[in-house]
């Protein structure tokens, strides 16, 4: 049987799927990323032999890898399958990671951001399936989104389609790591609650430094962490309703780890989108939480290494 492998490269660990072409994980498994991408020079190297590793322990031959698809928390020069940024892993900045490692293993070898290929796997194996149209928008320690639009991934015209969070929503705001003011990601992400809580803690005498401790607060009904709360979700539903009148999507797939831990910020969210958009684009609107959680970025990862590799020789 043949098989493909999907790869999901975060700041702390990689995951590895072997996954069959019905969209079943057979197996997988977890590595430390530091062990493996130690420097730029040694990110090839390191990638390929933890691969190998992998296959060699279920007894896989090369031949019964047909692709590889390999998500990145970064920005991909499609032209030259080169990762232009990548914040949070500056070892692979400027790095061909795709075709240096198909040359590695001479086996076709994709890299895509790891959010789009999130909202890839979802569209075919998990929420939005039947869709034409689709968002799936992440809130974690920043604001990550994937647009499925007219049943493909959109990546935009140089793969960078979806900076959700960096979309100006205060004028003149915050000053954002990007270098832009206002971003949505300064105010709901999970960066944002942790400047929120480290305010809050000097201004209400409240022991909170971290964006956990304000929404553990605020599910104890604490009178300071709710409307921190309720603002942030307010601001992340101006966000939504901006991209819903732009896009006219079908469904918008709302997760992310701030929305597992305060999930009344989606009923936050639906009120500012009944409150703000019109009858046209609500109506049909459906908001859903994603169904396949850490399965979603391998699946999304096999499914574009198919499809990517179809026409490779």
């Amino acid at each position: 049987m043949a098989y493909r492998l999907g790869i999901d490269i975060g700041g702390t660990k990689i995951a590895i799927g072997l996954v069959d072409d019905d969209g079943e994980i057979v197996h997988q498994g977890k590595f430390a990323t530091g062990e493996t991408i130690r420097s730029y020079d040694e990110a090839v190297p390191g990638l390929g032999g933890l691969i190998r590793s992998f296959c060699e322990h279920l007894g896989l031959e090369a031949a019964q890898i047909r692709s590889i698809g390999i998500g990145i928390p970064g920005v991909i020069d499609y032209s030259v399958q080169t990762i232009t940024s990548c914040p949070n892993l500056s070892a692979l900045d400027n790095l061909a990671l795709g075709p240096c490692l198909t040359e590695e293993l001479k086996i076709p070898v994709w890299v895509e951001n790891d959010v789009n290929l999130i909202a890839l796997g979802e569209y075919h194996y998990g929420r939005g399936q039947g869709c034409s149209d689709a968002a799936y928008i992440f809130v974690g320690t920043g604001i990550g989104c994937g647009l499925i639009l007219n049943k493909d991934l959109y990546a935009g015209s140089n793969g960078t389609a979806g900076e959700f969070g960096h979309m100006t929503i205060v004028p003149d705001g915050l000053q954002c790591g990007c270098g832009n003011r206002g971003c949505l990601e300064m105010y709901c992400s999970g960066k944002a609650l942790t400047l929120k809580a480290q305010e809050a803690a000097v201004a209400h005498s409240r022991g909170w430094s971290s964006a956990y401790e304000l929404i553990q607060a605020g599910r104890e009904g604490d009178p300071v962490a709710l409307p921190i709360l309720e603002e942030s979700f307010r601001y992340l539903g101006m966000g939504i309703a901006n991209l819903v009148n732009l896009l006219n999507p079908a469904m918008v797939v709302l997760g992310g780890g701030i929305l597992t831990g305060w999930p009344a910020g989606l009923q936050t969210v639906q009120d500012v989108l009944r409150s703000s958009l019109r009858e046209i684009f609500w109506r049909h609107l459906q908001i859903e939480y994603p169904l396949l959680g850490e399965k979603a970025g391998l699946l999304g990862a096999a499914v574009y290494a198919r499809s990517k590799a179809a026409g490779w020789s």
